[in-house]
């Protein structure tokens, strides 16, 4: 929402009213006006932090959703009665779902924390039964999300998931989930391989935060920002983002020609890290966790 506001001011199209996020959560709207921080909180500090400081400067207001109007909410509740059945009386051809669903199956499917109850499980399971949906053979580390806590405060949850109904069980039951290491973030990635690739598309431009902390960023972003490059001010835009690439490019070569492989190098220190902690979690693999990600940020 941030950015979306960023990008109209730039087109010159500037907000009435500031913007408000709905969300169907009471307890995460309190913690937008309280400063008390929770530390068994699911979601991520650094969005947390974001939005409570949106919300105390008056750029952002929040307001309560109930459940059955939230848009948003197809990954995250369980489906209403009359979307389940458009969804089975409307496909009749293989398909699957994936993402996060926030919501366990079974009581193991939480490991420390509050203990998985009956009442948890029974709307997803209820779904899952309704669109005769089964979930596709997986391998990897069998808890997919954690907090990313220090000791006791650590909890494991199974809320990834890959789902196909009957048809795609039948055509394609031999595709597997292969669950990898969360990495930089607080969901283990899934993929699903259905057939070898060439990769012959040009590897696309990266943005790395060090280029910012250069003395000569600004000086360089603010010179081409300040032309007008092409008519149009959505077309003048992308011109100056193009223009940027090569300058940004020429910056990289000439002042962090070993960035990449350094990054490289923290991002295999990180991976590596993480497997051993999914085979023994210990303290100082946490603390060890967290200075990885520490150093890839920088």
């Amino acid at each position: 929402m941030t950015w979306i506001t960023y990008l109209l001011h730039d087109l010159g199209v500037f907000l009435k009213s500031v913007p408000t996020l709905y969300c169907d959560n009471l307890s995460v709207l309190y913690m937008t006006v309280n400063p008390v921080m929770h530390a068994r909180i699911k979601y991520v500090e650094m969005d947390y932090h974001f939005v409570r400081e949106k919300v105390a400067k008056g750029q952002l207001l929040t307001q309560f959703v109930r459940s059955k109007d939230q848009l948003d909410d197809i990954h995250t509740k369980a489906l209403t009665k009359k979307l389940r059945y458009n969804i089975e009386q409307g496909i009749d051809r293989p398909w699957i779902i994936a993402g996060d669903f926030n919501a366990v199956l079974y009581p193991k499917d939480r490991l420390h924390g509050a203990p998985v109850s009956s009442a948890e499980t029974q709307a997803s399971t209820k779904c899952l039964h309704d669109l005769h949906l089964n979930e596709l053979p997986w391998k990897g580390d069998y808890y997919t999300w954690s907090n990313k806590q220090m000791g006791t405060d650590r909890i494991y949850s199974r809320i990834d998931r890959i789902f196909g109904n009957s048809d795609w069980m039948m055509h394609w039951g031999h595709v597997v989930t292969q669950y990898e290491v969360p990495y930089i973030s607080d969901h283990s990635p899934m993929l699903i391989k259905i057939e070898d690739n060439q990769w012959t598309v040009k590897p696309p431009f990266r943005f790395f935060n060090i280029w910012a902390d250069h003395s000569k960023f600004m000086e360089k972003v603010t010179e081409i920002w300040h032309k007008q490059l092409v008519p149009g001010k959505m077309a003048n835009i992308w011109a100056k983002l193009k223009a940027l690439q090569k300058i940004l490019k020429t910056l990289n070569k000439e002042e962090f020609q070993n960035i990449s492989t350094r990054i490289n190098e923290a991002r295999l220190e990180l991976i590596q890290t993480q497997k051993q902690i999914n085979q023994q979690c210990t303290d100082e693999l946490l603390c060890k966790e967290r200075q990885a990600l520490m150093n890839i940020e920088k």
